[in-house]
């Protein structure tokens, strides 16, 4: 790592691309909101949380560069599901949130991040049909670096041999028309053969929405090379983001060792910004996290800023956080009934007055 940290750093440093920062609203009013309008400002989140897509990016660079200087070779940068950083074109029939797509972009966003600095980044997809749309859309000097890591629970497709690749080839060339007969669809691309380990020779590594096959793979990887390599997990959603040293309680991952070993003290939470719906109609709330602050825990009422609840200097666990969104309902249920009460009595008093 100490060889290419200058390297690293002067990618970071350049301004992120036009194209990513012209994202729109994907929280609620006051939350986060197009780029060029401000939201009111809260007191205590005006320099925390960010309000645009803009200001996701550039916390996201500055966080990342932060622990670059920090010499941290393990990270994890998780945003919501079908976050729109608006790097792609929506294609006809596509929806409008895709969690695919926004994937494509983050890794995209950090193969940028790159550019010119001499050092060739690998980006790890789950599954190979994740690197056929890469490939289709990106150009030929990103899509290069795309593979899709399938480890050993499921191995690439075997190599055809040479007769048999020959005589694909035939059928291929009297078929131009489709295949299949008059009028039939052509079939689809194929999906892009995958590998079944880390390449040994990569400096830097992403990978995209890991599986179990895909980090044991990579913790294969990281444990032969130790941190002299750079490995950041984007959107680890499988191990429900990552999570404190021995809570795995929102892992989807079966070998509960293997989830544990991706826990935040080997893998450093460069940025997180976790959502999730709160008991409220129209609430959300958020860990927030940019390296090297604090992580915030959030609540986003329908209507008005959104409230801290929890301010932690290390990853908080699900108890944590649970018994703190906990503590907020009943606070605001309690405000509710108070509300309530002082309105009737408030009436009340108001008639006596009248009355005498």
């Amino acid at each position: 790592m100490a060889a290419s940290a200058t390297r690293l750093l002067t990618a970071l440093l350049a301004a992120p691309a036009a194209a990513w920062v012209a994202g729109g609203v994907v929280i609620g009013d006051g939350w986060m909101a197009p780029c060029g309008h401000r939201a009111a400002a809260h007191p205590t989140m005006a320099a925390t949380l960010p309000r645009t897509t803009s200001e996701m990016v550039d916390q996201l660079r500055g966080s990342v560069q932060a622990a670059l200087q920090a010499r941290t070779s393990r990270m994890v940068v998780e945003l919501p599901a079908g976050f729109d950083f608006g790097g792609e074109t929506k294609q006809k029939g596509e929806a409008g949130l895709s969690a695919e797509r926004s994937d494509r972009e983050l890794a995209r966003l950090f193969l940028e991040m790159f550019d010119g600095t001499g050092i060739d980044p690998v980006v790890l997809f789950s599954n190979g049909a994740q690197v056929s749309t890469c490939k289709r859309r990106w150009t030929e000097k990103h899509s290069s670096r795309v593979f899709a890591l399938y480890g050993d629970s499921a191995a690439p497709p075997s190599p055809l041999s040479k007769a048999k690749a020959k005589r694909g080839k035939g059928a291929a060339a009297k078929s131009k028309g489709g295949g299949g007969g008059f009028g039939a669809p052509p079939p689809p691309p194929p999906e892009a053969s995958g590998l079944a380990r880390v390449p040994s020779s990569a400096e830097v590594t992403f990978v995209v929405d890991p599986r179990q096959a895909q980090l044991a793979a990579l913790r294969d990887f990281c444990e032969s090379n130790g941190d002299e390599r750079l490995v950041v997990l984007l959107n680890p959603r499988a191990l429900g983001g990552v999570a404190a040293a021995g809570d795995e309680s929102l892992s989807e991952i079966a070998d509960r060792e293997l989830a544990g070993y991706f826990c935040a003290d080997r893998f450093e939470p460069a940025f997180v910004f976790r959502t999730t719906a709160a008991q409220g109609e129209g609430e959300t709330a958020v860990l927030w996290r940019a390296f090297p602050d604090p992580y915030v825990l959030a609540r986003k009422p329908k209507i008005g800023p959104p409230r801290e609840l929890l301010r932690e200097g290390s990853m908080p666990d699900g108890r944590a956080i649970a018994g703190a969104l906990e503590d907020d309902e009943k606070s605001s249920a309690g405000a509710k009934v108070m509300g309530a009460l002082g309105t009737v009595f408030g009436g009340i008093d108001g008639k006596k007055a009248e009355s005498n």
